[in-house]
């Protein structure tokens, strides 16, 4: 059975159904602490419930079985319980999963409002016992090497990984607005190069800050400089030149070094 399967059907025999059965547009309405509560008893149950040596119906687990269902108890009581060692930038004060699930339960409110509770805590908890517990448990060594563990040392090792996982995301989700932020400056800068003013001997430049007809000019290159420092201004004849255009083109009101040349602006 999937891991999330499993993980809702343990909350369900525990909580009452009218808890269970709370859709995240029902719960999205309540004040944070309420939500809190609803999380971590359906959290509390779950980690009592995993925990025991037998199913929920009475069966005895297998060793195997028991070893995993502990390190999910463990990973839940790591993900819904709060330690102020491993508070880490974005977790300062509470548990990531506090934090994370009245999100995800705003989220799904608007996207999929009969969605429960349940349902989003289950999936969150899916997700990080694929990304930590599978990668654990990836060899037979390491698996019983895991198992060995105490319930707080697993804790520990759990809310390590979660701690490294979340740090990964951070430093990925930066680099993505870096890369976005340089793509949008490559296009400005691409825009800025074709409207430039076109000097005689093919140079684009374009006015200083001021906009100063009789100001200086810089020249731009197709291609965006590394170092701003590398800044070229034109001088005697050739800034001349630029002042004249670019006078021209306010006269007329021209916006493009190529619409200049069109209308005879030298």
């Amino acid at each position: 059975m999937k891991r999330t399967a499993c993980f809702v059907v343990l909350f369900l025999l525990s909580a009452s159904f009218v808890c269970a059965a709370q859709t995240v547009a029902e719960a999205a309405k309540l004040s944070d602490a309420h939500q809190q509560t609803i999380i971590m008893t359906f959290a509390n149950n779950a980690m009592t419930n995993l925990a025991l040596p037998k199913t929920p119906a009475g069966q005895p687990k297998s060793p195997e079985q028991y070893a995993a269902d502990r390190a999910m108890a463990n990973l839940v009581r790591a993900l819904f319980t709060f330690d102020a060692k491993y508070a880490d930038p974005w977790h300062k004060t509470e548990a990531v999963g506090l934090d994370v699930i009245p999100l995800r339960i705003k989220k799904a409110a608007a996207e999929t409002p009969d969605k429960t509770v349940l349902e989003v805590m289950g999936e969150f908890v899916d997700y990080r016992y694929t990304a930590f517990y599978t990668d654990i448990y990836r060899s037979e060594q390491r698996k019983a090497e895991f198992a060995k563990l105490t319930n707080d040392k697993q804790v520990i090792e759990f809310r390590r990984q979660i701690e490294l996982d979340d740090t990964i995301k951070v430093n990925e989700h930066t680099l993505a607005l870096l890369e976005q932020r340089d793509k949008e400056l490559q296009a400005k800068y691409k825009q800025m190069y074709g409207d430039a003013i076109i000097l005689s001997d093919g140079r684009r430049v374009q006015p200083d800050q001021s906009g100063q007809v009789d100001g200086d000019f810089t020249v731009i290159n197709e291609k965006m400089p590394d170092d701003a420092n590398h800044e070229v201004k034109v001088a005697g004849t050739y800034k001349r030149e630029a002042q004249r255009i670019y006078a021209c083109m306010m006269d007329r009101r021209i916006s493009t070094g190529v619409q200049a040349r069109k209308a005879g602006c030298r």
